[in-house]
């Protein structure tokens, strides 16, 4: 059972560990629990000075992942639910304003209409009065705020209880073995959960955080050789750059748990990846979940879409749009502790029905139990009278010869309706790459015209951005 205070109670476990831990590392600096949690205490003490409400929603604007982590940390103190957000990345006031927040962290200069913006770097916070005792929330009450992807439309806010981060956090750990003598090195965007729950992970581990502010492979390849990492979470592009990088070095024995997820993983990258030492596991979650809800170890027989068991807890089944059970595929409803409470301000369909969440994920369970998955609702398109799952048509793309990175998209097309375009990098031709869509792509799934590019958009988490690539291939059928 979770804790009266989950999160703080996670804190303050691991600041009185004896001798202290390492929490927070970076390029220049590393600190321990205790100090951390000091630190922690003299930020909140001026801050409230200057204003700050405790219990009242908190946005986290920040640059930097360190910056984001110290405040995270400050919310979890003051008992403020917290909403991190990258600066530059989103429009922050629409999101302040559907959150009902009027108070701001940042570690750059900032202004928002009706909302008070205060400095983490506020000048002396040497000095800690006696009235400044911490206040954090009870495991019920919403703690985090946290942004969808929104790679396939406008991002939504989910709001998560201790209790939800709590049920996630445990899970994870009872599948990736994470212990106060671990490091995990963190190199996802902090601003959604992929990368915000890797610090909940090693708050509640006692572990430390290797902190990685830029994704670039041969430098964390290098620390993941000189810092004794144990723990990685990685998108499939991160990886694959990894494996480019490692260029026929030596795994470094530390490392025992990367976790990939974020988007499908193709064969020929999970093959490439086993055969070069890596110990990977598949994920599948969501923001939603706070985090993943299903996982299995990458083995020699592993196939393309197989994302595992639900963890302890969760219960998974397979319905139709209207919700009700299917024997196929479908659509993925979700049950368990881990579940968000709901989104901030939206009259949109949430999804949730009666503490359950039908996510537009397409998949089945097997007779084993294991989750396939084959697509997502929302980006499904629909060409000739048929639907089309892009991911599903990107996993057979990705086995011709001379393709690097391929999307499935379309245009609108009087007779298709959606006439289907294929984008990709690489050594291919276009010619060539037609030819083999003619021979192992059915007639239905078969793109009607392909590119070659320089590059592909994709999201701060490396997923396809399907309305960016749909521009794209407007733009690409209009020049000819």
């Amino acid at each position: 059972m979770p804790s009266e205070q989950p999160l703080f109670g996670w804190f303050e476990r691991a600041r009185q560990h004896n001798p202290p831990r390492l929490a927070l590392v970076t390029a220049d600096s590393s600190l321990d629990y205790s100090t951390l949690y000091h630190q922690t205490q003299a930020l909140a003490a001026c801050l409230l000075r200057a204003g700050l409400t405790p219990g009242e929603p908190l946005a986290a604007v920040c640059m930097h992942k360190q910056s984001l982590a110290r405040t995270a940390l400050l919310a979890i103190y003051l008992g403020c639910p917290l909403l991190p957000l990258k600066p530059g990345r989103t429009a922050i006031e629409p999101l302040l304003e559907a959150c009902g927040i009027t108070q701001a962290v940042s570690d750059i200069a900032c202004a928002y209409a009706r909302c008070h913006c205060f400095s983490l770097h506020p000048g002396d916070t040497g000095r800690i009065p006696a009235d400044c005792p911490p206040t954090p929330l009870s495991g019920d009450r919403t703690q985090l705020l946290i942004a969808t992807s929104g790679s396939s439309g406008c991002a939504r806010i989910t709001r998560h209880s201790g209790d939800s981060l709590h049920a996630s956090v445990v899970t994870s750990q009872a599948y990736t073995g994470l212990t106060d003598h671990d490091l995990w090195l963190n190199c996802l965007p902090m601003h959604h959960i992929g990368g915000f729950a890797i610090l909940l992970r090693c708050l509640h581990a006692g572990a430390a955080m290797l902190i990685e502010e830029d994704f670039d492979a041969t430098h964390i390849f290098a620390q993941l050789q000189q810092q004794a990492v144990t723990h990685l979470s990685l998108v499939p592009a991160m990886l694959a750059k990894l494996l480019d990088a490692q260029a026929g070095a030596s795994l470094p024995a530390a490392l025992r748990c990367v976790l990939v997820g974020g988007g499908p993983l193709s064969a020929a990258l999970a093959h490439r990846a086993l055969a070069q030492g890596w110990p990977i596991s598949i994920t599948w979650g969501m923001s939603e979940t706070a985090s993943h809800v299903a996982l299995c170890r990458v083995e020699a027989d592993w196939t393309p879409g197989l994302v595992g068991k639900p963890v302890a807890g969760c219960t998974l089944a397979i319905v139709d749009d209207q919700g009700q059970p299917v024997s196929g595929p479908g659509r993925i409803r979700i049950a368990g502790p881990m579940l968000m409470q709901g989104y901030c301000c939206t009259n949109a369909d949430t999804g949730m029905d009666d503490g359950r969440f039908t996510s537009t994920d397409i998949g089945y369970l097997d007779a084993q139990g294991y989750l396939h998955l084959s697509g997502r609702a929302d980006t499904r398109l629909n060409s000739g009278g048929y639907k089309i799952d892009p991911e599903a048509v990107e996993s057979l793309l990705q086995q011709c010869p001379g393709i690097e990175q391929v999307a499935l998209t379309a245009i609108e097309d009087d007779t298709w309706g959606d006439l289907l375009l294929a984008l990709f990098t690489g050594s291919a031709t276009q010619q060539a790459v037609a030819q083999w869509c003619r021979i192992h792509l059915d007639s239905r799934s078969r793109p009607r015209r392909i590119f070659r590019v320089d590059g592909l958009p994709v999201t701060s988490l490396g997923k396809p951005d399907r309305q960016a690539l749909a521009r794209m291939a407007a733009r690409l059928s209009a020049s000819g």
